[in-house]
């Protein structure tokens, strides 16, 4: 067990400077590290020290004003998926200045993770981010029992978009996502497979229909505009008017039974964002996952 508490000029874990080789064996029997209240700290550890962690099970990592990375990754550094592998239970708390917790390159080889709890960080905007670029574009973490993301104000997804991660059941017991406010992932109940999925949306729910309505109400205002024009013309336009005003009332109704689509939408997030709390008899209310290929066979009807 190694614990770093309280150290407020410490600046690095381990000094490796560039271009010196550190060897793989150094560290490599810890399973249990917590780094708490270290206030000049800018990352954990490089890559040529992580590698070396082989029976790394347990990272705390507490109240770091200052952390930015947990994983010193340089532009251009190339990164495995058996990075951290091992790891079974991470928690990351009160860590100000991190935007993300570790690249989905890294992540991805996360398959004995069993409890993640992110907790009080209040500029991280994805779980697993950063722009490495991955071909594979779905990931599971088979053992993730219990993962917790509390009081996270500028969080948007839970990792990049356009990716998307599994969690199987039964193993998955419980899932709470609180105060989140930001976040756009859909969080979904695969009955087929009996998972729930994790999908990475862009941030931006409802605003394409939103616009739409925006730029529809001008026409339906210059008609009314142009009614009032034609009235003093013939005073038979009144009945016209009254006759034609049903067919703009149809398009308030429209508008209407449109509208409970995008109150939907509000709905699902703001439950996500603001008291999403799961155990394994409610991951069934989850909204249905529904698979690329059955968007595209619905949108596009064979006969």
């Amino acid at each position: 067990m190694l614990q770093v508490i309280d150290n407020s000029e410490l600046e690095q874990m381990i000094d490796v400077k560039d271009g010196e080789e550190v060897g793989a064996n150094l560290l490599q029997t810890l399973s249990d590290i917590t780094v708490e209240k270290c206030h000049k700290l800018k990352y954990l550890f490089p890559i040529s020290i992580a590698r070396g962690f082989q029976q790394l099970e347990r990272l705390q990592v507490i109240h770091n004003s200052e952390l930015e990375q947990m994983v010193d990754v340089k532009d251009g550094e190339e990164v495995g998926a058996n990075l951290l592998q091992t790891l079974s239970d991470i928690t990351v708390e009160k860590c100000h200045k991190l935007k993300y917790l570790f690249p989905i390159s890294i992540a991805r080889g996360f398959q004995q993770l069993k409890f993640l709890r992110v907790i009080d960080n209040s500029e991280l905007e994805e779980i697993f981010g950063d722009n490495d670029v991955i071909d594979k574009k779905e990931f599971r973490l088979p053992q993730l029992t219990w993962m917790c993301l509390e009081d996270l104000p500028r969080l948007t997804n839970f990792c990049h978009v356009d990716y998307h991660f599994i969690f199987p059941t039964p193993r998955l017991e419980l899932l709470e996502v609180k105060r989140c406010p930001k976040i756009s992932t859909r969080f979904s109940w695969d009955e087929d497979n009996k998972s729930v999925h994790a999908e990475a949306k862009a941030p931006k729910i409802g605003s394409a229909k939103d616009d739409s309505h925006e730029e529809k109400a001008p026409e339906i205002g210059s008609e009314d505009e142009s009614q009032e024009e034609q009235a003093p013309e013939m005073g038979s336009e009144d009945e016209s008017q009254e006759e034609q005003a049903p067919e703009m009332g149809s398009e308030d109704d429209t508008q209407e039974e449109q509208a409970p689509e995008i109150d939907n939408e509000d709905e699902s997030h703001e439950e996500t964002s603001t008291g999403l709390i799961c155990g394994w008899n409610d991951f069934k209310n989850l909204p249905r996952y529904i698979k690329v290929e059955e968007v595209y066979s619905n949108s596009h009807p064979t006969e």
